[in-house]
């Protein structure tokens, strides 16, 4: 399973084809005249009074494909409930072994459809002006060629009523058809399928050699762009797709490259990349709100019904929770799963559904179970003796007796089980995870709308609920080892952080998250800073005058100079971060003990030594990216950058000085650089004691 899209989109080409509106400067005449703009690469038309098309589009006086009659003109802002009709009128085949279904016209725009095995597919890219959805480079013509490109959201309720947005399993059995295999393994990457399922136009060259494909079942898949960490990507080099299904890092997604045969998965650690939609027929899923009532079957919700163990000083239901009330589901809606697995439940519903006097943990409360049992390998000692696929059981030294009852996609297909176990927190959507082969105990962020399985735990004496932790949420999410020396906590700007000592040493465990005037969150978006902190320039980061920026400030930066951390810490100097990586064992090596253990591409324990991210002694440093006055975001997931209070002094392109950072990526895997670089990049901070 690749994860390096990140890198790989970074380095997109701006090759491809460029649209541009033309518009007819002449007089126009005094009758209109309807003509036809034919688009061969999507076989589809769209009826035009202008004396030209857009880039893509030849002119003319009829539409090959349905007789004469326009297949659909272009959307205006969509309506909040727009119609969905049926047309009748079936295209003409130029491929004989292509097989068409029926049309469907949605939002007054008519989308062709193409029957392959046994799915029906929209023949081309979604264009439903959904509010936010963007053209690529802000060109209408792009949407009109390609289709408009959605973030994951905007994507899961973009198809018309009786079609939805594909899932991976859906995927995985176009890709088998096209390439004439067969198999369970999901997701599928199929070494071939994405030649079969371009478009025979439309992609660009490399080398020499044309990117176009053979079209074999009338797919067109269309080399679109998308719209990634803030940047377009050209047309003509890639086809990306939304898939509903979610994996722990992110959602699927859909790739096929210009110059490469197969068609394969990625995850987007951002949802709000925009990719294209190709909508599947068969209806969606939309969870129904939670109701405490119970609709009869399954254990209920009376805890005299189910097993608990005192686990350290918690008392833990160790059974999963199978209280049958609107909106949940048993896996693949088969009772007998409930009975084995209990049920799946969205966020909104578990937070409703556990016994009086229990309730759904905190996040907190999950990290006092795994610390207790032995954070590093509280997996396999909380996981059941039984039931996990690939040897991948566990120990059950507790008797929590976990399972791998997999989750229930927002499309309402399922996947997972007998490979992961999903638990609900409290958090804000935060749920905790096991693997069959991973040894420790994940914690992520997903959709709320996904089902996942409950554990309920008993209230306190203290109180009927306990309050989740006042510590970010963006330290916890790393699985830190049993022998992390912990300081004192320090509240900051109304955040407190936790604080590890390595060494001799004491550094936050969380980057800073002050908001401090010019500081930004990662692509803009707030969960991003409470998941990564915030990214400052080092003008801001140091708390320097904002002329600093434009002059020499050499004289204003102490040995140990506080910048915008709170008092009695600073921001580290480039000796006091080597202090720290020669402890943690070197550079070369100090980024596999210094990195969280879950959030990084091409990380995890169950990979070779070159890929593990250990975070041995807590500083659980997190792939944060960065962001670049004037330009875009980038990085998240791959790279985590920090300020240093040294730098030389340099000028070049009217800028005093280049500042060193400190760089923890998943590409150069272990180690740990320094880099020279200027104001124009935003920075995470990590503050060290004085």
């Amino acid at each position: 399973m690749p994860y390096n899209h990140i890198a790989k989109f970074a380095l997109l080409a701006a090759i491809g084809f460029a649209f541009s509106c033309s518009s007819n400067d002449d007089p126009k005449p005094p009758v209109e005249v309807t003509k036809y703009c034919v688009y061969k690469e999507m076989r589809t038309c769209h009826s035009t009074t202008q004396g030209s098309c857009p880039a893509g589009g030849e002119l003319s006086d009829f539409c090959p494909y349905d007789g004469s009659s326009v297949a659909s003109s272009s959307p205006s802002s969509s309506p909040s409930n727009p119609s969905v009709t049926s047309s009748s009128s079936i295209a003409s085949n130029p491929n004989p072994n292509i097989v068409y279904g029926t049309p469907v016209t949605y939002n007054g725009e008519t989308y062709k459809t193409v029957v392959i095995g046994s799915q029906t597919w929209f023949q081309r890219n979604l264009n439903y002006a959904v509010d936010g959805s963007k053209c690529n480079n802000n060109d209408e013509a792009n949407c009109t060629a390609y289709g408009r490109l959605y973030d994951w959201n905007m994507a899961m309720t973009a198809c018309p009523s009786g079609w939805r947005l594909p899932s991976k399993e859906d995927w995985d059995k176009l890709f088998h058809y096209a390439d004439g295999t067969s198999g369970t393994e999901s997701p599928y990457n199929s070494p071939t399928a994405g030649s079969k399922l371009k478009a025979t136009s439309s992609w660009g060259s490399y080398n020499g050699v044309s990117g176009n494909g053979t079209d074999d079942y009338g797919f067109a898949a269309l080399a679109g762009g998308n719209y990634y960490s803030g940047v377009f990507s050209a047309n003509g080099v890639y086809a990306t797709y939304w898939t509903s299904s979610e994996y722990i890092i992110g959602p699927y997604y859909i790739v096929m490259y210009r110059d490469r045969p197969d068609a394969y998965y990625n995850n987007a650690v951002n949802n709000n990349s925009m990719f294209s939609v190709r909508c599947m027929q068969g209806n969606s899923f939309s969870p129904t709100n939670s109701s405490s009532s119970g609709l009869g079957g399954g254990k209920g919700n009376n805890i005299a019904n189910y097993k608990t163990k005192l686990i350290g000083d918690q008392v833990w239901m160790t059974e999963n929770l199978d209280y049958n009330v609107s909106g949940s589901k048993c896996y693949e809606n088969n009772e007998a799963n409930c009975a084995i697995y209990g049920r799946l439940y969205n966020y909104s519903t578990a937070m409703t559904v556990c016994p009086s006097g229990w309730h759904i943990p905190t996040d907190a409360e999950w990290t006092k179970l795994t610390d207790f049992v032995g954070t590093s390998t509280a997996g396999i000692k909380l996981k059941s003796k039984s039931r996990w696929n690939s040897n991948g059981n566990g120990t059950d030294n507790y008797e929590f007796t976990a399972l791998p009852g997999g989750l229930g996609n927002a499309d309402g297909t399922f996947s997972g089980i007998g490979d992961y176990g999903y638990w609900w927190s409290s958090a804000n959507a935060y749920y905790r995870y096991m693997y069959y082969g991973y040894e420790y105990v994940g914690r992520e962020n997903g959709a709320a709308t996904i089902l996942r399985s409950v554990r309920c735990v008993q209230n306190s004496s203290s109180s009927s609920a306990p309050s989740s932790s006042s510590l970010a949420s963006s330290s916890s999410s790393s699985i830190i080892s049993s022998n992390v020396v912990y300081g004192t906590p320090v509240t900051y700007g109304g955040q407190t952080y936790q604080t590890v000592v390595i060494g001799t040493q004491t550094w936050f465990q969380l980057n800073l998250n002050y908001a401090a005037e010019g500081s930004k969150c990662y692509n803009d978006d707030p969960a991003n800073c409470d998941k990564y902190g915030r990214l400052y320039n080092w003008v801001t980061a140091m708390a320097l005058p904002d002329s600093c920026e434009r002059k020499e400030c050499a004289s204003l930066v102490g040995a140990k100079h506080k910048g915008i951390c709170p008092s009695g810490w600073h921001i580290p100097s480039k000796d006091e971060w080597t202090t720290l990586e020669d402890f943690v064992g070197g550079k070369e090596t100090a980024g596999k003990y210094l990195k969280a253990t879950i959030g990084w591409n091409n990380c995890g324990n169950s990979r070779s030594d070159a890929y593990k991210c250990e975070d041995t002694f807590g500083f659980s440093a997190l792939p944060s990216g960065c962001y670049r006055l004037y330009s875009s975001c980038y990085g998240a997931g791959s790279f985590g950058y920090w300020w240093i209070n040294s730098f030389t002094s340099r000028i070049r392109d009217n800028l005093a000085s280049y500042h060193y950072s400190r760089d923890i990526n998943s590409i150069s895997y272990n180690t740990v650089c320094t880099l020279n670089t200027d104001e124009t990049y935003l920075y995470s901070v990590r503050c060290l004691k004085d």
